[in-house]
């Protein structure tokens, strides 16, 4: 049940995320949403690095005391203010609407320190209550939009109440059954780098992309993003529903799941992935406004990539979830960077179809290199283990999006 109850917290949680991109694009011009999409794409980041960073070390140690939940939701309200401050910064500077700006990165600052209270909650074995905060973001989200109406401003102002509304009631569901006393939670930086460096490699191009193609790449890549969006709530439930498997095979047969987990994967992206080839004109007018004509050009190809980098998140999630190994933080970060030098080069040289094309063939390389660190790993007896910490958790974390 733990299983179903994060996949339903991921769907929801990633529904109102989706729901808040395809409002603003329905509403913007191709440039307005491009520069918004810049400021939104700062927020994964930080997500993703919070998580590695503060969050999962806490759930990995079993400290979910008073102390280390006040650490970890201190860490987050102080990223998320940074991230508050960026967003605005990007917005102000590409001429986009700047109250809509301030919305969203009070709404920023609010859905980190939800993220934080989520991961906390989901790794003292509460996923319901994890859940539940989502629930409450979206129908706040749904009420907001019917209460307040349809433009950019009032759009990112039911967000952010919701994000607020939902911080709030987590930060409360957190200390209310976190354990009194404790010691505080324990930083882990490798990991938040290598939380980045996997899952940020696209949100970086999107803040990348621009510098050689202009903002209207990055609204062409996020609006394309959001229609595969369905891809990563896939993707974090086939993870989910095969964590308890892993507890139960022993190291000579990792190599076999993993194969086995990269087909799944694979398969259930495509399966996601593939039907939006087809859609109409139409419909991906009536969702992405003018970033449709933009955006309907890359879906093709992160069709490819999405399917390529699920199959290559299998081996991964094995290594770090069963074997306690870091995944090469360095192996990762030169991978990125190599990747994002293609997004430059094909942005400047494709625009964002370039870009698309250098995101895909980093997904693609990286398989090969990921299967053969699982192969060597399942067949030696010296592991490398992640600095400080026993097997991340197999059943209460969430993949970063």
């Amino acid at each position: 049940m733990a299983a179903i109850w994060i996949s339903v917290s991921q769907a929801v949680n990633a529904g109102t995320n989706v729901l808040l991109t395809f409002q603003l694009a329905a509403v913007s011009s191709v440039s307005e949403f491009g520069a918004l999409a810049i400021g939104l794409t700062i927020l994964p980041l930080a997500v993703a690095g919070m998580r590695g960073f503060s969050y999962e070390p806490a759930v990995v140690h079993g400290d979910l005391s008073r102390r280390a939940a006040s650490r970890v939701l201190g860490d987050s309200a102080v990223a998320g203010g940074f991230v508050a401050l960026a967003i605005v910064a990007v917005v102000l500077l590409l001429k986009a609407p700047a109250g809509v700006g301030v919305l969203l990165g009070v709404g920023a600052l609010a859905a980190v320190v939800q993220d934080g209270a989520r991961w906390l909650l989901f790794g003292a074995g509460r996923p319901k209550a994890a859940a539940s905060l989502d629930f409450l973001w979206g129908g706040v989200q749904a009420t907001g939009l019917v209460v307040f109406g349809g433009s950019t401003v009032e759009i990112a102002g039911a967000w952010t109440l919701a994000a607020l509304v939902s911080a709030a009631v987590g930060a409360v569901l957190v200390w209310r059954g976190a354990t009194p006393g404790g010691s505080r939670a324990t930083r882990v930086w490798q990991w938040g780098v290598e939380y980045v460096v996997s899952a940020g490699a696209i949100q970086l191009a999107i803040l990348m992309a621009p510098l050689t193609g202009g903002v209207e790449v990055a609204g062409a890549l996020r609006g394309a993003l959001t229609l595969l969006g369905g891809a990563s709530v896939l993707l974090g439930a086939g993870q989910q529903i095969v964590a308890g498997r892993l507890r139960t095979v022993d190291d000579s047969g990792l190599w076999a799941l993993g194969v086995r987990l990269a087909a799944v994967l694979g398969l259930l992206v495509a399966v996601a992935c593939v039907p939006l080839l087809f859609i109409s004109e139409a419909l991906g007018a009536a969702l992405l406004g003018e970033t449709w004509q933009a955006s309907r050009a890359v879906v093709p190809i992160l069709v490819l990539q999405k399917i390529a980098g699920a199959i290559g998140t299998a081996p991964v999630f094995v290594l770090r979830k069963r074997l306690g190994h870091t995944v090469g933080v360095w192996w990762r970060s030169g991978l990125t960077a190599a990747v994002l030098a293609g997004v430059l080069l094909g942005s400047a040289l494709g625009s964002a179809q370039g870009a698309a094309w250098a995101l895909t063939a980093g997904a693609i390389v990286s398989v090969p290199i990921w299967m053969r660190m699982l192969y060597n790993a399942s067949r030696s007896s010296a592991v490398t283990a992640i600095p400080a910490s026993g097997q991340l958790p197999s059943d209460g974390g969430v993949t970063p999006e």
